[in-house]
């Protein structure tokens, strides 16, 4: 955290956090990839103090998610927050909020892993999501491995409509598709795993959702602020031929298949 509030001092929300210029200057940063502390301070208009305040504000209110790497704390736009603004107040009010809804697609992009772009050289993205969620850690880890074929969307499946979707929890377990003729996707295969706190996979992109790439995802589920309720933080490093719109396209991904998939079908239960 780069802000210290005290212990009965609320949280700002979301409105609180957008309605500073500076702070909406590094939300625009952020929408390109995440950066650590250091690359956004480069060129803003006061001393670095004054930019991690900026930062810790954003950070609390949920819009930007803080996380070390190595010897360095990297920043990441929280697509999930942007999503649920999206969806809580600017959709439902159309026309009214048209200019903010165009700005908020660049950020958040489609729903659609399989995007087509124009390849790149090899490079790296970096993606860090945070969801809420109303159920306890247990209900949600156990929800995560033995229900994917209920939360993991069929628009997100890449074989029959028959496919079934099963995740095994154990060291070398797999997240896959397979469908009744034999055919299916290994989507993901996990080589480490700590029981009701995180796990962490690896899978490969194809090149028909814009591959070929490496994909490194951590699922951590953490208490949330009340009892009864979690937190499930996603991290996602992609290595490979990555194009131009490849990670509006995995955000995007992400937050439908566990934001309005997993998380969307534990909070109705709640």
């Amino acid at each position: 955290m780069y802000s210290i509030r005290q212990a009965n001092e609320p949280a700002p929300d979301i409105w609180q956090a957008l309605a500073d210029p500076t702070r909406r200057s590094l939300v625009d940063r952020l929408a390109t990839g995440s950066k650590t502390t250091s690359q956004l301070c480069e060129g803003m208009p006061m001393s670095r103090f004054g930019v991690m305040k900026h930062i810790g504000v954003l950070e609390r209110a949920g819009v930007i998610i803080s996380r070390k790497q190595g010897r360095f704390r990297v920043n990441h736009l929280n697509v999930a927050k942007i999503h649920s603004l999206q969806s809580r107040w600017l959709s439902p009010r159309g026309a009214a909020f048209a200019g903010a809804l165009d700005g908020l697609t660049d950020i958040t992009g489609g729903n659609d892993m399989s995007q087509s772009d124009s390849p790149t050289s090899a490079s790296v993205i970096d993606l860090a999501l945070d969801w809420p969620v109303a159920v306890s850690v247990q209900k949600l880890w156990a929800t995560l491995f033995e229900q994917p074929e209920i939360w993991w969307p069929r628009a997100y499946r890449a074989g029959s409509e028959d496919a079934v979707m099963t995740f095994d929890q154990k060291i070398g377990g797999c997240l896959r598709e397979e469908s009744a003729n034999g055919g299916g996707v290994l989507w993901y295969s996990i080589f480490a795993i700590n029981p009701r706190r995180s796990v962490d996979l690896v899978g490969d992109l194809a090149v028909r959702y814009g591959g070929p790439a490496r994909s490194t995802l951590r699922l951590e589920v953490l208490p949330g602020e009340t009892e009864g309720t979690s937190i499930l933080k996603l991290t996602d490093a992609i290595v490979g031929r990555i194009g131009a719109d490849m990670r509006n396209s995995v955000s995007g991904g992400w937050q439908a298949i566990l934001g309005e998939g997993l998380v969307a079908h534990l909070n109705k239960q709640a």
